[in-house]
């Protein structure tokens, strides 16, 4: 995904260790990364439709709109309102404080990532290791038996 996609998605979910996540989540377009959890809204709906689906207290209310819903809705920001970095910084009291902010959170941003010490496209990815894995535990029971036989 070196290339800016059309498509943006909603949500990334992302199930690993803190650096290998941010650096999943740089290269995907969302609009909002979890790492490491689901919003509890989205594990309790089934639930909660199953359970109180026949209480009137739950029809045409807030709880029933953003929690009870099979699918998340879709909001979209307005892009003029985060167009740039010095009006979400727009925190500073005076002009001067506001530039050192975005001076350090540019440093910041632009730290590079730290070198893995592999050469690129030669490590042994999860399919490799897959691989050899099950081919390992096929031959461990198959060998066996072969000369079992024998």
């Amino acid at each position: 995904m070196s290339q800016k996609s059309e498509n943006m998605f909603l949500a990334a979910y992302l199930f690993s260790e803190a650096p290998t996540a941010k650096f999943l989540a740089q290269h995907l377009d969302a609009a909002v990364t979890y790492v490491n959890q689901i919003p509890h809204s989205y594990l309790l709906a089934r639930l909660l439709r199953l359970l109180f689906s026949h209480h009137h207290f739950l029809t045409n209310t807030e709880l029933t709109y953003y929690i009870l819903n099979p699918a998340p809705r879709v909001h979209s920001p307005s892009i003029e309102r985060f167009s740039s970095l010095e009006t979400i910084l727009g925190v500073a009291k005076t002009p001067g404080d506001q530039e050192v902010l975005i001076r350090e959170l540019r440093k910041q941003a632009t730290v590079p990532l730290p070198k893995s010490g592999q050469r690129p496209g030669h490590a042994m990815g999860f399919f490799e290791q897959g691989t050899f894995i099950g081919a390992g535990l096929f031959l461990s029971i198959v060998l066996p038996s072969f000369a079992y036989e024998v």
